[in-house]
């Protein structure tokens, strides 16, 4: 159960990561928190500590549960999973929001 758990930290970090280093580029802020104002310089930099802080925890979590090895693998299938479900969240939720605006909820 422990091994699941750490597992499931791993994906969950790399996701959270991979969101807020997308979150500091100028189109997904425009489309998914501000249309008029992008990111104030101070929010993009804390925003890319965190993703980088987040990919270093995986980091950290994956070595732990499986070894210095199959641990960098499993990062690196998890960084490459969490960037997937990251841009299929983005795309879905860019597609939903200009959905309401042609319907103009």
């Amino acid at each position: 159960m422990r091994d699941a758990l750490m597992l499931l930290a791993v994906f969950a970090l790399l996701y959270l990561g991979c969101a807020a280093l997308a979150m500091t580029l100028d189109r997904h802020w425009y489309d998914l928190v501000d249309r008029r104002n992008g990111p104030l310089r101070r929010t993009v930099q804390r925003l890319r500590l965190s993703g980088a802080v987040c990919a270093a925890a995986a980091l950290a979590l994956a070595i732990q549960r499986d070894g210095g090895a199959f641990g960098l693998l499993l990062w690196c299938l998890a960084l490459t999973v969490g960037a997937f479900a990251v841009s299929a969240t983005l795309t879905w939720r860019t597609a939903q929001l200009r959905g309401a605006q042609l319907r103009g909820d």
